[in-house]
């Protein structure tokens, strides 16, 4: 395993971590506003 194909799988983790926080703050976002 090279360096290189690590750097993508944590770019890849990195991605997949901010669309999960984005998901959740959106879904926290529409309950605030649903009240």
């Amino acid at each position: 395993m090279n360096s290189d194909s690590r750097i993508e799988l944590l770019l890849f983790l990195l991605d997949a971590m901010a669309m999960l926080l984005a998901l959740s703050l959106a879904t926290k976002f529409n309950s605030l506003c649903s009240e």
